[in-house]
């Protein structure tokens, strides 16, 4: 009984839990004898399945290259002759 009434109000257009929507969650939630959370987490569920069924697929994610991979930067490669050089800290910057 619960799920069909819940079912109605989607289809009804109850298919986000938007402030739109705050009046008719309240209503389903009362007709059902549910949580208004329950009743939202419900429409959560219904879109995810409609979502599965339809065979929508969502967008890939970019593939990210792990930070080692990247290459140098030129302030590391300043950083990793510095200190390979072994010169005066004071000197470097004299010209």
């Amino acid at each position: 009984v619960q799920r069909s009434k819940l079912q109605e109000y989607y289809d009804g257009g109850m298919k986000t839990c938007g402030s739109d929507n705050t009046e008719k969650i309240g209503v389903a939630a009362e007709e059902t004898g549910l949580t208004i959370d329950q009743v939202k987490k419900w429409i959560g569920n219904a879109r995810q399945k409609e979502k599965i069924n339809s065979g929508v697929q969502a967008a890939p994610k970019p593939i990210k290259i792990p930070t080692g991979l990247r290459g140098s930067h030129s302030y590391n490669m300043f950083c990793s002759e510095y200190f390979m050089s072994g010169e005066n800290p004071d000197n470097v910057f004299k010209h």
